[in-house]
């Protein structure tokens, strides 16, 4: 009993008990209306799909008749025949300028449809309805003593707009059967509000206990808490910065901090493939540097990384923000670049070439002149990034063969 009271007394001090009230009412109301705003149309949609449905084939019955040219008694009687077949309020025949042709009310024979709908879409091709309400006015301002599906189905021959049917189709019974479920659905619904204000009661009365709880040892839990939020911020970092290094050991060289080979195959590919898609041009440059095995051998590999590191820092700076730059082996460094003109690409390469020419490298009082064999292939009819790759492969090699220190587009042979 204590603890019952207590639960009361901490509901009312934080005027938990009021809000409850707020909350419940506020759910109650709009989650109804929210309900009726999604299962009416979906029910309006569906009486609308039966009639167009049902409707459909009376209105292919009417154009296929022989007699729409000839004489409108023959199509009228037609029309009689298939309104009290299929029990329909009305039939109108209309015709290109829209005016009725046929119906089965002969007094609408000879009257023209201007309205709005009409012209902008009935005769172009939409099949257009509206549920009309007993004792209401018709799209054509008829007054309707049922509840009826108004639907126009237009018909086009040749590709050009010919004739229109338009149906009333009694949905009274539709209607009926639709608001019998409307009230079902109330009141499964209000059952169901019921269940609910039991159930959030319940859980409302055992928040109130654990609140209790949590106050008895509040201390103890807040400190809890901090130490486990030290240690979650601590742990977080860690993991952040290893994801970092991670991902930088993933897709980037460690010697010279450039793209690794699977990281710039995988962008290349996407440049390659954007490139086909917007027929932009692409082209792929292939560098080895001249001689490295020498440089290895004579002072170390030592060196040759410092060769390659400083190799990188000079030729990063002619390189774009969108152009990709990457080490995809030993000494074999690879560019992509794109939306450049031919002339465009083989004056970087050039630029490139005679940059490291020029250059004078020092390492540990050593000083190394360097040259460098630079292929260039641009993208045609290749299939994929590999085989453009493998061109401008062929072109350096054709650089190396002619003497190094140069800059050879591949040729098709």
């Amino acid at each position: 009993m204590r603890l019952k009271f207590e639960v009361v007394k901490n509901i009312f001090q934080k005027n938990i008990l009021r809000c409850y009230v707020v909350i419940v009412f506020l759910l109650i109301v709009s989650s109804y209306f929210t309900g009726k705003k999604i299962l009416m149309p979906f029910f309006y949609n569906h009486m609308i799909n039966m009639a167009i449905y049902e409707n459909q084939k009376i209105s292919e019955h009417i154009f296929m008749h022989e007699s729409i040219k000839e004489a409108n008694i023959s199509l009228n009687e037609e029309l009689a025949m298939l309104k009290d077949n299929f029990k329909l309020l009305k039939i109108k025949f209309f015709d290109a300028q829209g005016v009725v042709r046929a119906s089965t009310d002969l007094n609408d024979i000879g009257k023209q449809n201007t309205e709005k709908y009409f012209i902008n879409n009935v005769k172009k091709g939409e099949v257009f309805f509206k549920i009309i309400q007993k004792g209401s006015l018709s799209l054509e301002k008829e007054y309707i003593p049922k509840d009826v599906a108004e639907i126009y189905f237009p018909q086009f021959i040749d590709g050009k707009f010919h004739s229109v049917i338009e149906i009333y189709y009694d949905i009274t019974h539709i209607s009926g059967e639709f608001n019998t479920i409307i009230k079902k659905i109330d009141s499964i619904y209000f059952a169901a509000v019921g269940v609910f204000i039991l159930f959030f009661s319940f859980i409302l009365y055992r928040l109130s206990v654990a609140d209790l709880n949590r106050k008895r040892n509040e201390d103890e839990i807040i400190q809890l808490n901090e130490t486990l939020q030290e240690k979650v911020r601590k742990r977080t970092f860690q993991l952040l910065k290893k994801n970092k290094e991670l991902k930088k050991l993933a897709n980037f060289d460690s010697l010279t901090g450039l793209y690794n080979r699977g990281f710039l195959l995988n962008l290349a590919s996407k440049y390659f493939d954007i490139a086909k898609r917007n027929n932009t041009s692409l082209f792929i440059i292939s560098f080895d540097l001249d001689h490295f095995k020498h440089i290895n051998d004579s002072y170390g590999h030592a060196m040759g990384d410092d060769v390659l590191k400083a190799f990188t820092q000079t030729v990063t700076p002619f390189m774009r923000n969108s152009d990709l730059f990457g080490r995809v082996g030993g000494e074999e460094f690879v560019a992509c670049i794109q939306n450049v003109k031919e002339e465009g690409a083989l004056l970087l390469a050039q630029k490139i070439c005679k940059a490291i020419e020029k250059a004078t490298f020092v390492f540990n009082d050593i000083t190394i002149h360097l040259t460098v064999s630079i292929g260039i292939a641009k993208l045609t009819n290749e299939k994929n990034i590999d085989e453009l790759i493998e061109k401008s492969d062929k072109a350096m090699y054709q650089a190396k063969e002619a003497g190094r220190n140069q800059v050879c587009s591949y040729k098709e042979a």
